[in-house]
């Protein structure tokens, strides 16, 4: 058990001590049972309430309407929370609806439901229309909390929807969604039991509740109270209990995986035929700001071309168009697999799942490859970067070690493209300088066609077979100013382009 735990489980202990002390004090000093029955005498009309065969009958009816109204808030919740976040339209038309349930008073819901309901059926009525709003609510909040970047890398890999789903959509919301599942199970819980009191159905803690008070038996109104929110904490803490589960899981020491250099294996890279693409007057806009107009680019299969210019000038914003991310308003992008495009991505950041493993980091990238291949091809490429903590979270990892991820999930796609968008820009000398080679190495195992964004000359110069050079943004956007071929180039000529990009970017 964690520290943080012991602390909180003893702060609870110390707290509902304090609770009873106070109860006891306050029975003591009115003096009345009738009024205040002290904390022992409440405890053993709750021990007789367990040895009546009565009593097991009444929660389980309570249960029943709780449990009845709680899925189906969570099923309508879940559904018209995850329309919401799918068509804003939705969300903005349902939303007055969501307020005015939320505005009705409870008493108010009650009365009604008495004149429209069977008594049986009231609680469920009720303790739905309490639920419902706070489970749409946290469903579409939760959903809208999901971190934009990691679906932008989701779409990139093509990543089918039972498993963004899996992956992305349930995990990234599920801390908010659970806060909310613990609010609504106490107000549901609460509000069928006074529709009970109310409505009176033959087997409910509500009906026992009302006539221990017709009665003037303040124990026994008070031990089903007991009863009642031992209940709703056992609920309450199965919650809590699977949101710790969550959050041990993700911080458990990393386990490294041993194995011998002579085990090591190349990775099994998928096969590629590489990419053509061909950019015919292009234009692209945000808002009033022009980023491209008419702009031509030719970029040939198997190489890689260097896309080098100052910040703000679209470079971003072209891979992202090449890549299908994003619409061009005018002109065309031809690409030799137009029949089936298939763009990979190594992103600035590393874009990982923080609530995934390493492997399972990697599964969005192969998920249409056969699943002996793809663990094989895991396993190699794992091993090939240098990843000794597969089962690791994210977090427990340098960042040179999540960009080794981010880069093994670009080459694993099996794409003929690889958009690369300044990787290695926040790893220190050294990092990148492995970083850079082990992209080359692999870039010689499957020889795909490369885009690669970067400020860096020294970079540019080392990977590029051409770099081609853009302007500062102007008024009609950005165009080429130049386009070097290093491939075979001398000496001379190479100096001559590393002074013309080291000029670029200090200007």
């Amino acid at each position: 058990m964690t520290l943080g735990g012991t602390r909180q489980q003893k702060a609870g202990l110390i707290g509902t001590a304090v609770l009873l002390l106070i109860w006891g004090a306050a029975a003591a000093a009115v003096g009345r049972e009738v009024l205040v029955p002290g904390p022992l005498r409440v405890l053993q009309e709750v021990g007789r309430l367990l040895q009546d065969p009565r009593t097991p009958g009444l929660v389980a009816g309570t249960v029943v309407r709780w449990l009845s109204a709680f899925l189906l808030a969570g099923l309508l919740g879940i559904t018209t929370g995850s329309l919401g976040y799918r068509h804003s339209w939705f969300a903005d038309g349902i939303r007055p609806l969501v307020i005015l349930i939320r505005a009705i008073p409870v008493i108010a819901i009650i009365l009604i439901a008495l004149v429209w309901l069977p008594l049986s059926r009231v609680g469920v009525l009720v303790g739905l229309l309490v639920a419902y709003p706070l489970i749409h609510q946290g469903v579409l909040d939760g959903l809208r909390s999901i971190d934009p970047a990691l679906l932008e890398m989701s779409r990139i890999f093509r990543v089918s929807l039972p498993r963004a789903i899996a992956l992305i959509y349930l995990p990234g919301s599920l801390p908010l969604v659970l806060s909310t599942l613990t609010a609504a199970v106490g107000m549901s819980w609460k509000a069928v039991i006074a529709a009970e009191v109310l409505s009176q159905p033959a087997r409910a803690i509500g009906t026992a509740l009302q006539t221990a008070k017709l009665y003037i038996d303040t124990p026994q109104v008070f031990a089903w109270t007991v009863i009642a929110v031992s209940l709703a904490a056992l609920v309450d803490g199965l919650l809590l209990l699977i949101d710790r589960r969550l959050y041990l899981r993700q911080n458990r020491p990393p386990t490294e995986t041993h194995s011998d250099n002579s085990s090591q294996e190349t990775a099994r890279l998928p096969a590629v035929t590489p990419v053509a693409v061909q950019v015919e007057q292009l234009a692209f806009s945000y808002d009033t700001t022009v980023v491209f107009d008419a702009l031509d680019l030719d970029i040939q299969p198997g190489e890689i071309t260097v896309i080098f210019g100052p910040s703000g000038c679209g470079k971003t914003t072209l891979l992202r168009l090449i890549a299908g991310t994003l619409a061009p308003a005018q002109g065309h992008i031809h690409r030799s697999d137009h029949q089936r495009p298939a763009t990979s991505f190594v992103f600035q950041e590393p874009r990982l799942l923080p609530w995934a493993t390493i492997r399972r980091n990697l599964e969005p990238a192969c998920e249409h490859l056969p699943r002996r291949i793809r663990r094989q091809g895991m396993h190699a490429m794992l091993q090939q970067v240098r990843v000794a903590l597969p089962d690791s979270y994210p977090e427990q990892l340098s960042g040179g070690m999540q960009q080794r991820i981010n880069l093994a999930r670009g080459f694993l796609h099996p794409a003929g493209l690889i958009c690369l968008d300044e990787p290695f820009a926040n790893q220190d000398g050294a990092t990148r300088t492995e970083l850079l080679q082990l992209t080359l190495s692999l870039h010689r195992s499957c020889r795909p066609t490369m885009l690669w964004i970067t400020h860096d000359p020294q970079e540019a110069m080392t990977v590029a077979d051409r770099i081609v050079l853009l302007s500062t943004p102007g008024t009609t956007g950005t165009r080429i100013l130049a386009d070097y071929r290093l491939t075979g180039a001398p000496p001379a000529q190479r100096e001559v382009v590393r002074q013309a990009i080291a000029n670029r970017s200090e200007s």
